[in-house]
């Protein structure tokens, strides 16, 4: 059947309308096909004469023939008139794909097959089924393939039974080439032959030698079992000498303890002891100073007597004269002290009520000084709150630089990646001083310029004001937060020079991102960095998508703060181009 539709498309093509086509399917399927499965699509006039279906499976590469000669011809019909459905080959494709398997080979490539699965006397066979699933796409896609020439149709199955000669003149080249590979596997098989007898007698000689040498090795494995045995032995010995050993060592370190105890006691009975001794000798030197003053006291009180009785009457005469006028400046002296005296209680009046006023002013200052501290201690509260989340973050980016080093070995021979790490260390030490100031209210860790504090120290130790400690803690803790961006935008670049993970520069750029850096430009680098990363890595054009707006949105209001900025005029067109790239790639997803 397949040479006589070869013949009639050569010659005058009786086989002109769709109808003509439809009937000489059905007689080609009626061949191949269970009468179940098509007595839907004829009519009983139609199955008349029908044969039964002989028994041959079709192949995958014959079902692929089937696929490409009909994917072709779709093809070139919509060439030809550039009108119709969408895609209309691949749709019409993919319903053939849902009965016909993915085509594994051209026909042309047939040939490179094991000659005996396909021969000459089966090519027939082979015809006759790719007739028979191009009979069943027709059936199962008729309403779609009456849109196109059915003259076409002819022509395709022409083309099979053109190709099927091909793949004829293919396959006895094949066999061909087949017997001549398996003379060539004759021979090299008797070469091999002859090298396998000269290796059995070499292997001969070796058996020999290995016997000696396995006698050998026997005595030597029973000497060393002996050996084993004595060491073994040694072992349990110095196993209950150990435990022994330990029992002792117990022993010995509760007998220090306790004398640890007893020489405790004993230091502090000595301290108690040098305190008496040290009372005891104050209390000695006291007596004898009162005695030797008692003394000293009696003496002069022998030697004044022994003066006075020497006294003559004119001398008692002349005292008695000076004592009468000692009384009388005695009078004067007391007159002048009582006019002092009403002076000062008039003083001490005035001043218990400057007093009292005192007593205000300090009760004031104690409410203010209570509300200034209250006011500080708040302040400090409110930094230490901030510097301890900063401190989180810079532990968790260290943490993270350290886990980064560990998977990664290559870093630890990089100058540039170690210089950042040193870099990490130094900032952790300097926001932990930072958080124990901010806690405590006051100066900690004096050797904090070692560390290279991003900010000036204060000259003075005066007492600063509530709004200048507001302002130097907030400037230390924008400028710290700034060294932390600054540490993590170099790792950025480093990564980037040294073509790192993308999985890890992936990372970085949202630890980045998370510190909140108030440059628009920087932030849209940043974004759009992250966005490639995306979308050129994991193709995951959602997530890039969203970094790319936000890209877009940082540099549109750095333009609304700086119209002429022409790097942000850059960066916008850069950043809305990546953005429409990636709303296609999601527009064909």
């Amino acid at each position: 059947m397949a040479k006589k539709n070869k013949k009639s498309q050569k010659s005058e093509n009786p086989l002109r309308t769709f109808q003509d086509l439809h009937s000489a399917v059905a007689d080609l399927a009626a061949h191949y096909i269970p009468r179940s499965e098509i007595k839907e699509y004829f009519t009983p006039e139609e199955l008349k004469g029908v044969q039964k279906k002989p028994s041959y499976s079709v192949t995958p590469d014959e079902r692929g023939l089937v696929e490409r000669v009909v994917f072709r011809l779709v093809e070139k019909k919509d060439k030809e008139d550039g009108t119709g459905e969408a895609s209309a080959s691949e749709s019409i494709l993919k319903a053939a794909r849902a009965c016909i398997p993915r085509i594994l080979v051209e026909a042309e490539d047939l040939a490179g097959i094991d000659p005996s699965n396909i021969n000459p006397h089966n090519v027939q066979p082979f015809l006759k089924n790719a007739a028979e699933n191009i009979a069943m796409y027709l059936l199962n896609n008729e309403p779609r393939l009456r849109k196109y020439d059915e003259t076409a149709f002819i022509d395709a199955l022409n083309n099979i039974f053109t190709i099927g000669e091909h793949v004829e003149t293919q396959v006895r080249h094949a066999c061909k080439k087949k017997i001549n590979m398996l003379e060539d596997e004759v021979l090299d098989a008797k070469a091999a032959k002859a090298e396998v007898q000269a290796d059995k007698e070499k292997v001969a000689g070796q058996k020999e030698a290995l016997a000696r040498d396995v006698a050998k090795l026997e005595a030597d494995k029973t000497a060393q079992a002996a050996e084993k045995s004595v060491i073994e032995a040694r072992e349990a010995e110095l196993e209950t000498e150990l435990t022994e050993a330990g029992h002792a060592c117990r022993s010995v370190t509760l007998a220090n303890d306790t004398l640890k105890q007893r020489v405790s006691g004993l230091e502090a009975g000595k301290a108690v002891f040098e305190e008496d001794k040290k009372n005891l000798q104050l209390d000695l030197a006291q007596t004898l100073e009162y005695k030797q003053a008692e003394m000293q006291e009696l003496q002069e009180r022998i030697l004044a007597n022994e003066h006075d009785q020497k006294l003559s009457a004119a001398e008692i005469k002349d005292l008695q004269e000076k004592l009468m006028y000692a009384e009388h400046e005695y009078m004067q002296e007391i007159d002048k002290l009582q006019g002092q005296l009403l002076e000062a209680d008039e003083n001490i009046v005035t001043l218990s009520e400057k007093s009292a006023g005192l007593e205000q002013e300090r009760d004031k200052a104690k409410k203010d000084s209570a509300q200034m501290r209250e006011e500080y201690d708040a302040l400090f509260a409110q930094y230490s709150a901030r510097f301890a989340e900063l401190g989180d973050s810079v532990a968790e980016w260290y943490a993270f630089i350290e886990s980064a080093f560990a998977q990664n070995a290559e870093f630890n021979d990089n100058e540039q990646l170690q210089e950042l790490r040193s870099r990490g260390k130094k900032l952790a030490v300097l926001v932990s001083d930072l958080i124990e100031e901010a806690k405590s209210g006051s100066r900690v860790g004096q050797d904090r310029k070692k560390v290279n504090a991003p900010w000036h120290e204060p000259e003075e130790a005066s007492l600063p004001t509530l709004e200048d400690e507001d302002d130097r803690y907030s400037q230390m803790l924008d400028e710290v937060k700034a060294e932390h961006q600054k540490e993590i935008w170099g790792w950025m670049h480093a990564l980037k020079e040294n073509n790192a993970p993308y999985e890890l520069k992936q990372k970085v750029y949202a630890k980045f991102l998370a510190t909140e850096p108030k440059d628009n430009l920087i932030r849209c680098v940043a974004h759009n960095n992250l966005g490639n990363i995306f979308y050129e890595h994991s193709q995951d054009y959602k997530s890039a998508r969203v970094h790319y707006q936000k890209a877009v949105a940082a540099v549109e209001q750095e333009l609304v703060q700086n119209p002429e900025n022409k790097v942000a005029v850059t960066r916008l067109a850069q950043a809305k181009q990546n953005l429409d790239d990636c709303n296609k790639k999601l527009s064909a997803a």
